[in-house]
């Protein structure tokens, strides 16, 4: 597989296929080190979004909160179904 460093992901091509892949630990980090960003923000009260070339955009911090909680969530899902297919036996 050839592969490329796009920003904290390990992207790889397939030799056979051209599909490109992400390690799933890569996806769950990732997804992780979001929710970690839009915490700190949310408690620090500094949450806004900032379209670029636009006004910046106040975020409800309790709404931002949750949001960071779900994507936790989903991250933590993720794992545990990528641990229990890396378990599972090989189709004959």
């Amino acid at each position: 597989m050839d592969e490329q460093t796009l920003g904290s992901l390990t992207v790889h091509r397939g030799r056979l296929d051209g599909q490109l892949y992400v390690r799933a630990e890569d996806v769950t980090a990732l997804l992780r080190g979001i929710a970690d960003s839009w915490t700190t923000h949310a408690e620090a009260g500094d949450a806004v979004w900032a379209p670029q070339g636009r006004a910046d955009i106040p975020l409800d911090p309790h709404a931002l909160h949750t949001l960071a909680e779900v994507l936790t969530v989903h991250a933590d899902q993720f794992d545990v179904q990528c641990i229990a297919l890396a378990d599972r036996e090989p189709d004959a």
